[in-house]
């Protein structure tokens, strides 16, 4: 299939109830705010990918953070294309309870990162 510079590709696949994974833990958990650079968050997912987790979650707060997010994840799947993985991502609406905030909670976008092996 040949892509043009503005086009967009998903693959869409369905886990089996018995190899969808489970929620990870606190060292897989990953924030990113407006401020991250996207190499710096590729080179945290493709680092986790690489020490064998196979499980990592990203949290983002706000439009910058969801774009900075989106393009660390990009990146981080050509860090490790060369090693044999992929990694693919399941977005979703995530409620985060923060202290300074006047109503208590604020809406982000969670992407799931799942990593695979080729």
């Amino acid at each position: 299939m040949e892509v043009g510079p503005d086009a967009i590709c998903v693959k869409v696949t369905r886990l089996a109830a018995k190899q969808a994974p489970a929620t990870p833990d606190a060292s897989n958990q990953l924030r990113v705010t407006g401020m991250t650079k996207p190499t710096a968050i590729a080179g945290a997912i493709a680092g986790k990918a690489r020490e064998g987790a196979l499980v990592l979650s990203v949290t983002a707060i706000g439009p910058a953070a969801v774009l900075k997010a989106t393009k660390g994840l990009a990146i981080a799947r050509s860090y490790v294309k060369d090693d044999g993985l992929d990694i693919y991502a399941a977005p979703r609406f995530v409620d985060i309870k923060l202290p300074d905030h006047e109503e208590g909670t604020r809406t982000g976008v969670n992407l799931d990162l799942f990593v695979e092996r080729k």
